[in-house]
């Protein structure tokens, strides 16, 4: 039975569709009528139902206030959101129709990738309180509800014995994620749960972390902390002035016009309005006392001004455990799952960490001064126990002091030591990744001869009805996700490919016959090649 075509009348499908069905289907006449309007109502609906939808998580996210999120990064995924076009001419719901799956479709199928009795939870890009779907993907967001829910299905799964967070986001909007945070503190001691920072788990994405039973980081490139938050008031007033717009504000309550762009913030309007973000920085700080059992007083005091720590940094100032790889990490997981080891022999010790540009053992240096301050008030009590004759006693607490201090001394020289090999791996790795700059480069070119093919067959299948903005626009969603861009082809080679078999259009001479093309298999492996095994994009 035939769908409704992109900017076709119903009249047109309708005519269209009855004929198919009469002639080719053999059904009667009245019958085809009815099926033709259904399937036409319900194409309407999905439609509205997905623009709809997009428009809600647009308003959510322009609507959010308060952000768990670096500014440079809120900056960009802000313009990334008022740059995508949903109007009705650029809207395709049978691009949707491919990649938005429908999470009830199948209640069997589980919505987490399981391996080897551990699910995998991913928690990446940015986040808000409610996205999913194809939508979702577009903008770049995940929904932290759903993680929640999915989250809520592992704990309860019996054939899941740990639970796996694949961190890589700079954070998202303060509304959910506390509520997210709160689910899986809450399995804690139900199902192991481990975070694994893989490239940067900071601001709404380190709370969410530090929830976890155990948080592990790639490498000393991953970024962490950032725990803070932001917002931005837009004061628009100056500018209507200039054009002439003399808005007027009406309220009742004396906060309640508080923050609207056509007035300037008053001094009390500030203060107002940073409460509300103090109020909220204190909540994170709380938080992470909690989830990492260090008390606040202790706490950092850079790491409680939203500073961002590198790799063993984040260790150092307790928002992770240990720096391992994702292999060693699911392993660890798993034995902790099997009762064969346990979470607390695998944690690295604060006060073991040494690096340049942090705290340089501070506990070590603090218990050094305090030895010594020990050491002067017993040199005094001896001087006023001469006499007595009680000297022995002291003499041999004041050795043993002088040979703890002598301890530490010794660990902080081993701890430098460390460091100096730190660095050596640091550019060990530098020049690994300067050798993968050959393959990016023979990658890039691969990939951008694929989307010229696709903007090429795109023209071809679409005729006069060719959107250049949306087809552009679609590629960059994709990035450079090679097995993406390679299913998109191979569906519009296959449109193509029946077209020419139907008459609508003539084969591309430059193009050569359908048996010349390389499959779907063949341009994947080849694009595979091109990239690094450690580089490429996996879904």
């Amino acid at each position: 039975m035939p769908t409704p075509e992109k900017g076709e009348k119903k009249s047109d499908y309708i005519s269209r569709c009855i004929s198919h069905l009469v002639k080719k289907e053999g059904k009667k006449q009245d019958q085809a009528i009815a099926q033709c309007n259904s399937m036409w109502d319900q194409h309407q609906k999905n439609k509205n139902k997905k623009k709809s939808e997009a428009g809600n998580m647009i308003q959510n996210v322009l609507n959010e206030q308060f952000w768990y999120m670096d500014p440079n990064t809120l900056q960009n995924f802000m313009t990334r959101i008022h740059n995508i076009d949903f109007k009705e001419e650029s809207f395709n719901p049978e691009l949707i129709g491919i990649f938005d799956i429908d999470d009830n479709d199948d209640e069997k199928k589980k919505s987490f990738k399981m391996e080897n009795g551990l699910a995998i939870i991913e928690v990446h890009g940015s986040l808000i309180k409610k996205a999913n779907g194809f939508l979702a993907w577009l903008f770049g967001v995940t929904g932290m509800a759903k993680i929640g829910e999915t989250f809520n299905k592992a704990v309860l799964d019996p054939d899941v014995k740990g639970i796996f967070l694949d961190v890589d986001s700079p954070g998202g909007s303060s509304d959910g994620t506390s509520d997210l945070a709160d689910i899986i503190f809450e399995a804690r001691g139900k199902k192991p749960v481990l975070a694994f920072a893989d490239g940067q788990a900071t601001s709404a994405a380190a709370w969410i972390s530090s929830s976890a039973d155990f948080v592990a980081v790639a490498n000393e490139m991953t970024r962490l902390g950032s725990i803070g938050v932001y917002g931005v008031h837009l004061d628009i007033a100056d500018m209507a002035k200039e054009i002439g717009i003399r808005p007027t504000v009406f309220s009742a309550g004396k906060f309640k016009a508080i923050g609207n762009q056509f007035e300037h913030l008053s001094g009390a309007d500030k203060k107002y309005i940073q409460s509300q973000f103090d109020y909220l920085h204190g909540l994170f700080i709380q938080a992470i006392v909690k989830n990492t059992g260090i008390s606040e007083n202790k706490l950092n005091k850079n790491l409680k001004e939203a500073q961002i720590f590198m790799g063993s940094q984040g260790i150092a100032v307790g928002l992770a455990h240990k720096i391992m790889n994702r292999q060693q990490a699911m392993a660890l997981l798993s034995d902790v799952a099997d009762g064969k080891t346990s979470f607390e022999k695998h944690k690295t010790k604060m006060e073991s960490i040494k690096f340049q540009g942090g705290e340089n053992n501070m506990d070590t240096e603090l218990k050094i001064k305090e030895l010594e301050t020990k050491l002067e008030a017993a040199q005094t009590l001896i001087t006023e126990m001469t006499a007595s004759n009680q000297t022995t006693e002291l003499n041999k607490e004041i050795a043993g002091l002088k040979a703890e201090k002598e301890s530490f001394k010794i660990k902080l020289a081993e701890t430098e030591t460390a460091t100096e090999a730190l660095k050596a791996e640091i550019e060990t790795m530098k020049t690994t990744l300067s050798g993968d700059l050959v393959f990016v480069t023979a990658g890039k070119a691969y990939i951008d001869n694929m989307k010229a093919d696709i903007k090429k067959t795109s023209v071809q299948v679409d005729g006069e009805s060719y959107n250049e903005i949306l087809v552009t626009k679609q590629l960059e969603a994709f990035g450079n996700d090679v097995e993406l861009l390679s299913q998109f082809k191979t569906s519009l080679e296959a449109r193509r490919s029946k077209m020419i078999k139907t008459g609508d259009i003539t084969p591309d001479p430059a193009k050569g016959t359908e048996s010349k093309e390389k499959t779907e298999q063949q341009e994947y492996e080849l694009g595979t090649k091109l990239i690094p095994k450690h580089m490429r994009i996996v879904r």
